[in-house]
């Protein structure tokens, strides 16, 4: 829950999480009140409390004690994830439990010749496989496998044949005598939407290079498209896979002094809650132990267990836990370490889930962990309760951009974060490191403000040193650290070799964390900017578009290939775009567009 102690539920909210997922509403008792989807968690719950709210939703939050929250990476799966936790749980202040909103499924018939199709109700004989976060999505998928592999799609059989099959989009298995390649091509489009691409994938493959071989090469063009079409909605659709079997996905997020266990379950293609429970502390070494454990004690009184449960590691004594769990539950269990697809991605969520769950425990009672960990491990002077991260992107060498993050006593605090623009010409690995220290020291020690007790450079020695020295041209004494990748070891101006801290350790841990966000912040605003000076260039190009009217363009259109992909009646319905102007900016975009792709 997002309370911490005896605070009012208004000053917890502003520390969830601004990332995708689903919020849940709960009373003193932790049943449901109200369960909604977010793109933003922390700016939708927080939207709760500005001003008033009359009604079903103002009774609500007067019932309400706490919030829990459960972690996705797209919008598509919140949608999908709020429909399954409202029909599991049904919070009395959800006005849409009466609706009961039917997604799409991709549909194969149980006929001699199956058929694909797009439903959102089960009522006919066959596979169902879904379900899907819209139906552009399902349909996407449905009409690359069915021009891949030649699947039919119509409603009855047609024996004196149609245009479809003269299209080349169906194997025509209604007339021609090809039920065997027929119900193969129907086995590849099932894999496909199990989540097994790999059979379907060699096909086309195969396909692909006997084309190439017969120089027929817009037509391996298509199918290499294909083939990266496929994996890209699969990816899109990974955690609500079509696979129906029933599976738990554990994972535990360790500290020195607690841990905490999540639990996704996935019944009938969906995942239909989080569970989390607070447990000791754990380091790696007894991990598996720990997992063990938990796994004993969660099942103890459960009245089934999955076939399958997926865990980040095996945990100790592995096949006898299995043996007792089947023995339990009267039909084989048994434990699976997904290295990909979609038992990867469930597992990836439930690490994510409980990664945010022990910070946020850990922020209630206290700083990090790590805080106290690189103190006693590196031998400060003082606490680092405010760790400043710096870290430089660039893409081909140009639009060079910086990043600052900030985290106090262990936690991001993000209204902290800055942003650099640097000049092409400086170097990627130390002068934009100068650039920044220098400027995010002196503006400072400008206003009063307090000085990191460690500054964190992502690089080597060369990179601490530099930071050291750009300090000291200030007059400033600090505490510099630098955190190699290439096997993370920590690198300190006047140390005579690096060290390298256990990979448990929280320490560590916590300067990864910084220096990882960092780079994650420098990445997305070096994107933003470049998109950005595309979007500029290329609409100023189109003569008569000026600032007012490119802004227009952009803000109505969504982006640069928002305006790109418009018809003229869309761009008519920007103000100031009549129809001579729309035909000029089609024509100017699409030529661009054409000489870039040549």
């Amino acid at each position: 829950m997002a309370t911490s102690g005896d605070r009012p539920l208004k000053d917890a909210v502003g520390e969830l999480p601004d990332e995708p997922g689903v919020y849940t509403f709960v009373d003193e008792e932790g049943d449901a009140l109200y369960i909604g989807k977010a793109v933003s968690l922390r700016d939708r719950v927080r939207s709760y409390f500005a001003g008033s709210h009359p009604g079903r939703i103002g009774l609500m939050l007067e019932k309400a004690a706490g919030v829990e929250t459960v972690l996705v990476d797209t919008e598509a799966e919140a949608y999908l994830l709020e429909s399954s936790l409202i029909k599991e749980k049904r919070p009395r202040f959800n006005v849409r439990l009466t609706d009961d909103k039917r997604y799409p499924w991709v549909f194969v018939s149980d006929e001699a010749h199956p058929r694909i199709d797009i439903v959102r109700s089960q009522e006919e004989e066959g596979s169902y496989f879904g379900p899907f976060p819209d139906v552009g999505t399902a349909r996407d998928l449905v009409n690359l496998l069915r021009e891949a592999f030649g699947i039919r799609d119509c409603p009855r059989e047609l024996p004196n044949g149609c245009i479809k099959h003269e299209m080349g989009l169906c194997m025509a298995p209604c007339f021609k005598d090809n039920t065997g390649a027929y119900l193969d091509a129907v086995e590849n489009v099932e894999h496909v939407l199990n989540g097994n691409p790999r059979p379907a994938v060699r096909v086309l493959e195969e396909r692909m290079g006997d084309a190439a071989d017969a120089h027929r090469f817009e037509e391996a063009a298509r199918l290499r498209d294909r083939i990266e079409d496929i994996q890209r909605l699969l990816d899109e659709q990974a955690i609500f896979a079509s696979r129906r079997e029933d599976r738990d996905a554990i994972f535990i997020e360790s500290a020195r002094e607690r841990s905490i266990a999540v639990v996704l379950p996935r019944r009938g293609g969906r995942i239909v809650d989080q569970q989390t429970f607070p447990l000791p502390g754990a380091d790696q070494a007894s991990c598996p132990r720990l997992l063990g454990e938990f796994i004993a004690r969660y099942y103890e009184d459960r009245p089934s267990i999955p076939h399958r449960i997926l865990v980040p590691l095996l945990p100790e004594d592995a096949d006898a836990l299995a043996q007792a769990l089947s023995k339990k539950n009267e039909r084989k269990v048994r434990f699976s370490v997904p290295q990909r697809g979609v038992g990867k991605r469930m597992l990836s969520l439930a690490e994510k889930n409980a990664q945010y769950q022990l910070t946020r425990l850990q922020h209630e009672r206290g700083p990090d962990p790590g805080v106290v960990d690189l103190k006693e491990r590196l031998r400060l002077d003082a606490l680092p309760r405010r760790i400043e991260a710096t870290d430089v992107s660039h893409h081909g060498g140009h639009g060079r951009v910086g990043s600052l993050v900030v985290f106090k006593n262990g936690h991001p605090e993000e209204s902290a974060y800055r942003r650099y623009n640097l000049d092409d010409d400086v170097n990627h690995g130390l002068d934009g490191i100068r650039e920044i220290v220098r400027r995010r020291l002196e503006r400072l020690t400008r206003e009063g403000d307090p000085l990191p007790d460690v500054l964190l450079i992502d690089g080597g020695q060369a990179h601490a040193d530099a930071a050291r020295d750009e300090a000291r041209a200030l007059g400033l004494e600090l505490t510099v650290l630098a955190l190699a990748k290439e096997n993370e070891s920590i690198h300190r101006p006047g140390w005579s070799s690096p060290i390298t801290l256990p990979a448990n350790a929280a320490g560590l841990k916590l300067l990864q964390r910084a220096r990882d966000e960092a780079h994650r912040f420098a990445i997305r605003y070096g994107r933003s900017q470049r998109e950005k000076a595309l979007s500029t260039s290329l609409l100023d190009a189109v003569p008569g578009v000026g600032p007012t009217l490119r802004n227009r363009l952009l803000k109505r259109l969504g982006s640069l290939e928002g305006v790109q992909g418009a018809t003229l009646e869309e761009l008519e319905t920007v103000e100031g775009v009549g129809s001579t102007m729309a035909r000029r900016i089609q024509s100017v975009l699409h030529e661009d567009a054409g000489e870039g792709g040549g």
